[in-house]
């Protein structure tokens, strides 16, 4: 098996040969980089001066004036432009989850160069369409399309309340950018726009003679779009796409080659169509169904008996439902085991909600808000007892944990000094060698102490005053999007791994899990203020675009490996039923490789019946006849 890294590497040295310190190579995500420099070594046979690896946010990031905002913060400064602009404004509370709404919106707009102004035309502009070039045929008709429900005589609250922050949106767009950047800061997606817009300022930051190879790209937006053609008329940039001609193809009907067909177009391939031909020799495939989720995990020892390559880094498990990690990793052959896995890459990070930090933060919480009684000064029976039944309250002064702090920044300080406390007790400690779960709990114990010494720097100057409640709500939602990364050699080990870590990579063996609809493609929330047909004409994501992705993720999984096992659950869940995804149908009903469909089910052995047999010997048959005979020797019981 020729991997898509390999290849490049081939490329690479035939191009530049061993020194390559003035070609940076731009991935979508940091992890191939290591992959590539194995690769480069295996390749060239003698010591190589490696590139420059950088992800395509480090690279406009390198490029901007501007740092990148927080996401929290930028929310707080989006609600005090809304509530400047906006007759009869909601709180930061109640806005909050608009604004997030609002910040996704915006960044779509920007990385899509999409022009504000037109996007947001307010209904009384839809009167004067018809007589300027204001907007495309195509922009006009769907603005038109978007207003009929909105009639000026019958619009309930509701609609009026959205017409009214729909006719301050552009106020709103232009005055929040204007105030982040005499801030120094920007979103990502403004950032990005900015960037694509001075290039030709700015371009005494990249080095005349810097070569910029982009490596494994799917679905461009116009800014990277932009990017790309810039270096590209310098005669700076090669391009390195990743497909297969079955999908690819003009008459394709395939939605994974959406967007690389169009890549190649503007930015052809640096290596030949004839590397790209995987599908004339398809790989093994298994369809393997379950009737749970657990019982994917308890499967993997069997198939890693016939599975597990030499070396491990050739076999991977991927989960596309990524709370499997736990049984997974519980379910992995250990030393004991007849066939072992040696070692282990978890390339996914270990989430944050699985870790007791997160449960005692969440009890602290609980405490201090529903559980504290104002009027009687005390705290209710029930959220004590949750808290002192967690293993970290042994570890702390009770007096230290239970002290009313109502006040947002009062309660966050107290968090944080009780995760101190924790920290001195940890230290006090023997760490438990080799003890993976330890190490990531005192991993997990520092992450917290970030993200809550984030929240106090934002309630110190009252930039997020919001009630308790919502306070919470937050401190828990971005608790919940933490993860522990794994320590280890990411190029050494079966690799254990998301959907979206595959990229650019390839493996012998795959086993992929929970390849069910909803799960792959990942069922997305499209909650948006841009209604769909107003973000199709506009050129904005939609959830087409999303589907593709997908597509292409699980397409260039496929197109390269030798074997590949897709287990999917199909157990009934309620008014739910769960079923294989499309992509899976795909397979079957759109080509003609051979698939073993199979079922996973739990042995069932019928017990062997073992006769027991009671030799008749004479003390025996004296027993017999004293309780069941007439008691004489010699008579018949």
């Amino acid at each position: 098996m020729e991997t898509f890294i390999r290849l490049i590497a081939q490329d690479l040295i035939h191009r530049f040969g061993t020194n390559l310190r003035d070609v940076t190579v731009v991935f979508p995500n940091k992890r191939a980089g290591l992959f590539m420099n194995q690769q480069l070594a295996a390749v060239s046979g003698r010591p190589v001066w490696a590139p420059r690896y950088r992800t395509i946010s480090e690279l406009f990031d390198s490029l901007s004036d501007f740092t990148r905002c927080d996401d929290i913060l930028a929310v707080c400064e989006l609600h005090r432009v809304y509530a400047a602009l906006v007759p009869d404004p909601e709180s930061l509370d109640r806005f909050y989850g608009w604004g997030e709404i609002m910040l996704s919106d915006f960044d779509d707009i920007d990385k899509h160069l999409a022009d504000p102004h037109k996007l947001f035309s307010n209904i009384q502009s839809i009167k004067e369409l018809d007589h300027s070039d204001f907007l495309t045929p195509r922009q006009e008709e769907a603005l038109k399309h978007f207003f009929e429900d909105f009639s000026i005589e019958g619009n309930s609250r509701l609609k009026e309340k959205f017409l009214a922050l729909w006719n301050r949106m552009d106020d709103i767009y232009a005055t929040f950018n204007a105030r982040l950047k005499e801030k120094g800061m920007l979103y990502e997606g403004a950032l990005y726009k900015d960037v694509a817009e001075h290039l030709a300022e700015r371009a005494d930051r990249i080095p005349a003679d810097m070569t910029y190879v982009f490596v494994g790209f799917n679905v461009l937006n116009d800014v990277e779009k932009r990017l790309f053609s810039y270096l590209q008329e310098r005669g700076q940039a090669f391009f390195y796409w990743d497909y297969d001609v079955m999908y690819v193809g003009e008459k394709s009907r395939f939605e994974a080659g959406t967007f690389i067909r169009q890549n190649l177009k503007e930015f052809p391939n640096a290596l030949e169509e004839t590397c790209f031909d995987n599908f004339k020799n398809p790989p093994r495939i298994e369809f393997i169904a379950t009737t749970s989720e657990n019982a994917q995990a308890r499967y993997i020892p069997q198939w890693l008996d016939s599975a597990l390559t030499e070396p491990e880094q050739d076999t991977a498990i991927v989960l596309c439902n990524e709370s499997l990690l736990q049984p997974v990793l519980h379910s992995l052959p250990d030393a004991t085991s007849p066939h072992p896995v040696k070692r282990t890459n978890i390339t996914m990070g270990f989430p944050m909600t699985d870790t007791p930090v997160y449960s005692f933060i969440n009890a602290l919480l609980s405490l201090q808000t529903d559980g504290y009684d104002r009027d009687r000064r005390c705290f209710r029976a029930e959220q004590e007892k949750i808290v002192r039944s967690h293993p970290y309250a042994a570890l702390l002064e009770e007096q230290d944990i239970f002290c009313p702090h109502a006040e947002n920044h009062a309660l966050l300080v107290y968090i944080r000094s009780l995760l101190e406390g924790l920290a001195a007790a940890f230290g006090q400690q023997k760490d438990r060698k080799g003890d993976v779960y330890s190490q990531l709990y005192h991993e997990a114990l520092y992450r917290a102490h970030q993200v809550i010494s984030r929240f106090i720097r934002l309630t110190e100057d009252r930039t997020l005053d919001v009630q308790p409640s919502t306070l919470r709500r937050l401190l828990r939602t971005v608790l919940g999007m933490t993860t522990i990364p794994f320590h280890g050699e990411p190029a050494v080990g079966l690799q254990v791994m998301g959907v979206l870590e595959t990229r650019n990579l390839n493996f012998r063996h795959i086993l992929m899990l929970s390849v069910n609809e909803g799960m792959l493609p990942k069922a997305v929330n499209d909650t948006s203020f841009i209604p769909y047909h107003l973000r199709e004409v506009f050129g904005l994501t939609t959830i087409q675009h999303k589907i593709a992705v997908y597509a292409f993720y699980f397409y260039r999984l496929v197109q390269r490996t030798e074997r590949i096992t897709f287990m999917y659950n199909i157990a009934t869940d309620g008014l739910n039923k769960n079923e294989m995804s499309r992509f899976l149908r795909q397979l079957l009903a759109e080509t003609d490789f051979p698939v073993e469909l199979k079922i996973l089910q739990s042995g069932q052995a019928v017990p062997a019946d073992n006769g027991m047999e009671a030799a008749k010997t004479p003390e025996v048959m004296d027993i017999l006849r004293r309780n069941y005979g007439s008691g004489q020797p010699g008579s018949r019981p």
